[in-house]
């Protein structure tokens, strides 16, 4: 008869198939209480602080890069309707759910990138 060309070589010359992967190890279950929030943490009354996405670097200076952003008629009322959905309203940030902050339209950019640090001398190519 007529033999498959994959079953030519002999056995011990056929690839071994992978060994078994290790057992997976279960993760210890979180503390049934969290700690209480560091001393610095704003209180309800405060305005968020920005987060800092990596730690602070004496003659660092974060920055990103942005287009600004002029929204026509039509966008600015998509702003609109989505800020009042969020619970602002045209009072300003005093009508706002906590953690939601109304912009300026002056202020409204699209970045184009992630935060990211100059040092001195860099600066002075954008002065």
């Amino acid at each position: 008869g007529s033999s498959d060309p994959g079953d030519s070589a002999p056995a011990s010359k056929r690839p071994r198939a992978a060994p078994p992967p290790p057992p997976l190890h279960r993760l210890p279950s979180p503390p049934i209480e969290l700690p209480p929030p560091p001393l610095d943490s704003p209180q309800a009354d405060e305005a968020p602080r920005p987060v800092r996405q990596f730690p602070h670097v004496d003659g660092q200076y974060a920055t990103h890069v942005f287009l600004p952003l002029r929204p026509g008629t039509a966008l600015q009322g998509e702003i609109d309707a989505a800020v009042a959905r969020l619970g602002c309203g045209a009072q300003g940030d005093a009508g706002c759910r906590p953690g939601v902050q109304r912009l300026a339209a002056s202020e409204y950019h699209v970045s184009l990138s992630r935060t990211l640090t100059l040092r001195r001398p860099q600066l002075d190519a954008f002065a």
